[in-house]
């Protein structure tokens, strides 16, 4: 799958470079295709792979993409968000699931949907709290 999804986006995309962020023992046969690879002994978690993935990288990288390696998220998609990066002047652009224009080819189950709300909720309550 990974695989896949990496062929996709070097065809639509053509990227200097793919980075991919993995954890613990996780093997992914992708040792033949022209990405970089940080592999973690340890699990960070999601959110420190990506900060990790962010900060390995070079100052001087205009555009930066972030997607997950379930390929949730279109080539083409991607290829849109640095066309707009590209000829609007803004800084950040975010695509979500949650938009209302949003074309979804595999939606999420309802679990996985109430979970993830839980989890936003939980996260902006202890947010909130600490004082950020």
């Amino acid at each position: 799958m990974l695989r896949d999804y990496i062929v996709e986006v070097t065809s639509v995309l053509a990227p200097e470079e793919i980075r991919v962020e993995l954890d613990g023992d996780i093997e992914v046969p992708i040792d033949d295709l022209d990405v970089t690879v940080n592999h973690s002994a340890t699990r960070r978690g999601k959110g420190a792979a990506i900060v990790d993935g962010f900060e390995s990288l070079s100052p001087d990288v205009d555009i930066v993409l972030f997607a997950d390696a379930d390929g949730s998220t279109a080539a083409e998609s991607l290829a849109e968000l640095v066309r707009t990066l590209q000829t609007v002047d803004v800084d950040i652009c975010v695509g979500s699931r949650r938009h209302p224009d949003a074309t979804i080819a595999s939606p999420q189950s309802v679990l996985r949907r109430h979970l993830g709300d839980v989890f936003a909720w939980t996260a902006r309550s202890v947010r909130s709290s600490v004082g950020f």
